[in-house]
This record gives structure tokens, C-alpha cells and sequence, in this order.
């Protein structure tokens, strides 16, 4: 079949009245627009007085005479335009036939050619997606890699040696192929994170049982204290009953003299009265004597015991007392250990923050980034006062942090570099795979476009070509003598 499709033209006949009907209705719409200057001139801007019967009667007339013409300009479009809608179906129907033969006969070669360009891109995406998991799966690995010191901050220092026994243990093999380089300097900073982790975690343990032993001795002397104070109050007890019970023997031994001196006094009054009063004066007397003696020797000792009583009560009192300032000194202590090593991980946290980001000023895995981070973790204010016994871990994960930030600042700058020589290398072979047109072609192209022989194009091209190599002195001389 040849590849010119014949097309069948409209019949002269059809074609000659759809032209005649529509010269016909140009020739009518004329007629009208030649009387839309007297319609304008007697009605346009007219206003009527509709609210009276002539004045109404008047409106509808002259809207009537309007509305003629424009019903005359439908009708003679639609009539003039029935020829023509009929042969635009014709021509329509005449090329839908044309095309799907044309279509019977491109359609299978078409379905080869998609079907062939299909099954190619299937396979170059199949390729695409298995590098993609495979890279994906990489790099998943070394992220776990860097994930080993944040996944062991807070945990025990036995916990945090095991996990750096495995990091040493393990080894980057060929499966991790061109990413090798970047896992091992992960596996190197995880290394050095997990080292720096660790001492942290021992002197920080070693506080904790430090002041677990403190407090222990602490409650052990308030143990002791409290079994002395019992003791005394014990001992103050016995010594009031035992002096209560001297007082009531003393109170009891007057009662029995007493009684034998009135029994004395009772015999005697019949020998002598004046005797007896004498004898009774006497004693009153030496019994008031004794009585004050007696009482004089109670508030004495009474007296003894108070001033014992309170010296012990002071030194109980200075000893409850520096009980309480140790206990308010190891509370101290110990949150102030606390509040370190919460600036421990803060300072841990950012090789985190360098993958993860911190929103919104810091963007994970960014040279900008890596770099701020870098800057805070230098100005990280570490002080005796701020970090106590753990100063020295908090300047080593200082460095350790600024040295893992500083590797990844390293491992940004090597992608970009290989991103920026892939790059080039991409273009290159761009460039390369671009086909140039050959001399013939060239030439072919060069008489197509100035409509002249392909013998005349050689000429002006070997014109061209002796030009070139005559040096640029010899061109203005030959110029200028012509």
C-alpha cells in the first residue's frame, strides 16, 4: 500500500450550493446592516409613555419593528449554515475513515515499538531499584553504626563495655563496597564515642557509690545517735526514780523518828512538863536544821542534774545539727553530679543533632549544620564549679563529641566531592554519546538550506578552509591590496 493516502473531495455540486446559500445570507445580513442606521435614528434613546394606553401601544409597535430584523438575521444563519454543517460532517466522516485506516496499519508496529521501549525501561528501573535497596540497606547500617554511642548513653558501664568490645570486634567487609570508607570512619567515631561514654559512665558509677556510701555511714551514725539519746533518756529516768525513791526513804525514816520521838515524848511527859517543852524546842529545832540541810543537799544535786541534762541536750543538738548540714552537702552533691551529666549528654547528643537535625535552625547531615554544631560544642562552658569530680570527663567527651562532628564534616565534604565528580563525569559522557553529522551530511544540509549543488557547497568550504590557514597579517595585506 503506498504510504500517499488518496483523499475522496466533496462533491463540486455540494460545495457549490453551500457556497451559493451562504453568498445568498452575506447579501441579507448586508440588506439589514443597511437599515440599522434608520432603526438607530428613529428608535434608539426613545423613552415612552408606557403608563398611557397610546404610549404602550407605541412601545410594543416599535419593538416589534426591531425585533424583525433580528429574527430575519437567525433565520437566514440557520438556513445558510445547514449546507455547511452537513458538508463539515461529510469531511469529518471522510477522515475518521482515513485514519483508522491509516491506524489499522501503524497500531501493531507502534504496540511493537512501546512494547520493546517498555520492556527496557522495566529493566532499567528493576536495575535502579535493586542499586537503590542496596545503597538504602548500606546506609541503614552505617546509621546504626552512628547509633551505637546515642543508643548507649545512661545505660551501666558493664552494658556500655560490651557494646564497645562488639564495636572493636567489628569488622567493614565487602558488602558495604564503595560506602567502606564511610563505615569505617563510623565505626572509628562510634569506637572513640563509645571509649569517651565509658569512662564517663565509670567515674560517674563511682560517684554514685561514693555517695551511697556516705549516706549509708550517715544513717549508720544517725542510728548510733538516736540509741545514745535512748540510753540517756533511760539513764535520766532511773536517776529520777532512784532520787524519788531516796526522798520518799528520807521522808520515811523522818515519819518513823517522828513517830518514836512522839512515843519518847508521850513516856517522857509524865516525868517532867518543862523538861519535855524544853526537849521539844531542842528538838524542833535540830529537826529544822536537819530538814534545811536535807533540802539544801536535793537542790544541789537537783541542780547538778539539770546542768548535765542540758550540756547533753546542746551536744545533741550541735550533733543533729551536723548531721543535717552533711545531709544538705551530699543532696548538693549529688545534683550537681546529676545536673553534669545531663550536660554529659547534652554534649554527647550533638554527633545526634549532626544526623538527625535540630529544627528549625539545624538541618541533619549538612556542611552548615555540622559546622554550627562544631561551634557550640567548642564555646561548651566546662568548669570545676559546673562539673566537679567529672570536669575531666566532661572535657574528654567534649573532644571526643568535637572530634566526631569533625569526621563528619569530613565524610559531607568527600560526598560533595564525589557528587560534584559524578556530576562531571555524567556530562561527559552526555557530550560523548551526542552524535555529531558527518562531512557528507553536513554538506547535504548546507544545500537543502541555500537551494544549491553539494559540488558549490565543497567550494565555499575549501574558500573557508584556505582562509583559515593563511596567517591573519597575510589576510589584512591580501584585504587591503584588493
Amino acid at each position: 500500500m503506498s504510504t500517499e493516502t488518496q483523499t475522496t473531495p466533496a462533491p463540486a455540486s455540494k460545495t457549490t450550493t453551500a457556497l451559493t446559500v451562504v453568498s445568498a445570507a452575506i447579501s441579507e445580513f448586508n440588506k439589514v446592516a443597511q437599515g440599522l442606521a434608520e432603526l438607530t435614528k428613529q428608535y434608539k434613546g426613545v423613552v415612552y409613555p408606557v403608563a398611557t394606553p397610546q404610549g404602550m401601544a407605541a412601545a410594543k409597535a416599535a419593538r416589534t419593528a426591531i425585533r424583525r430584523p433580528r429574527y430575519d438575521i437567525e433565520r437566514i444563519r440557520k438556513e445558510a449554515k445547514a449546507p455547511i454543517l452537513t458538508l463539515g460532517r461529510e469531511l469529518d466522516g471522510e477522515a475518521a475513515r482515513i485514519r483508522d485506516e491509516i491506524l489499522a496499519i501503524e497500531n501493531p508496529i507502534d504496540e511493537q515499538i512501546t512494547n520493546e521501549e517498555q520492556r527496557k525501561e522495566n529493566e532499567r528501573l528493576a536495575k535502579i531499584e535493586t542499586e537503590r535497596k542496596r545503597v538504602e540497606d548500606i546506609q541503614n547500617r552505617i546509621t546504626a553504626i552512628r547509633n551505637w554511642p546515642a543508643d548507649a548513653v545512661g545505660k551501666p558501664a558493664s552494658v556500655v563495655e560490651q557494646r564497645l568490645q562488639a564495636a572493636t570486634e567489628f569488622t567493614v567487609g565487602e558488602d558495604f563496597g564503595e560506602w567502606a570508607t564511610n563505615a569505617r570512619a563510623a565505626l572509628e567515631s562510634s569506637r572513640v564515642a563509645l571509649s569517651g561514654i565509658l569512662s564517663e559512665r565509670i567515674a560517674y558509677e563511682a560517684e554514685q557509690a561514693r555517695i551511697i556510701a556516705e549516706r549509708e555511714e550517715l544513717t549508720r551514725l544517725r542510728a548510733e545517735q538516736e540509741e545514745r539519746d535512748r540510753r540517756e533518756t533511760a539513764r535520766r529516768t532511773k536517776e529520777e526514780r532512784k532520787a524519788e525513791a531516796e526522798r520518799a526513804a528520807l521522808a520515811a525514816q523522818q515519819e518513823a523518828e517522828l513517830r518514836r520521838q512522839r512515843e519518847e515524848q508521850a513516856r517522857l511527859d509524865a516525868e517532867a512538863k518543862a523538861r519535855r517543852e524544853a526537849e521539844e524546842a531542842e528538838h524542833r529545832e535540830r529537826m529544822r536544821a536537819q530538814q534545811a540541810e536535807i533540802d539544801r543537799v536535793a537542790r544541789e544535786q537537783q541542780a547538778a542534774r539539770d546542768a548535765e541534762i542540758a550540756a547533753e541536750n546542746e551536744r545533741l543538738r550541735l550533733q543533729r545539727e551536723e548531721s543535717e548540714r552533711k545531709e544538705h552537702e551530699l543532696q548538693a552533691a549529688q545534683q550537681r553530679n546529676e545536673a553534669a551529666m545531663q550536660e554529659l549528654q547534652a554534649i554527647n547528643h550533638q554527633l545526634m543533632i549532626a544526623d538527625t537535625g535540630r529544627a528549625p535552625y539545624i538541618k541533619g547531615r549538612t556542611r552548615e549544620g555540622i559546622e554550627t554544631l562544631i561551634g557550640e560544642t567548642k564555646a561548651w562552658p566546662i568548669t570545676e564549679e559546673k562539673f566537679g569530680a567529672l570536669t575531666q570527663a566532661a572535657r574528654a567527651a567534649r573532644e571526643t563529641t568535637l572530634a566526631g562532628l569533625r569526621q563528619k564534616l569530613r565524610e559531607i565534604e568527600e560526598q560533595e566531592a564525589r557528587a560534584a565528580q559524578d556530576a562531571r563525569k555524567a556530562e561527559q559522557a552526555r557530550l560523548a554519546s551526542i552524535k555529531r553529522p558527518n562531512d557528507d551530511e553536513m554538506i547535504g544540509v548546507l544545500a537543502a538550506h541555500y537551494s544549491v549543488p553539494a559540488t558549490k557547497v565543497v567550494e565555499w568550504l575549501s574558500t573557508l578552509k584556505v582562509a583559515a590557514d593563511v596567517p591573519p597579517r597575510a589576510r589584512r595585506s591580501k584585504v587591503a591590496s584588493a
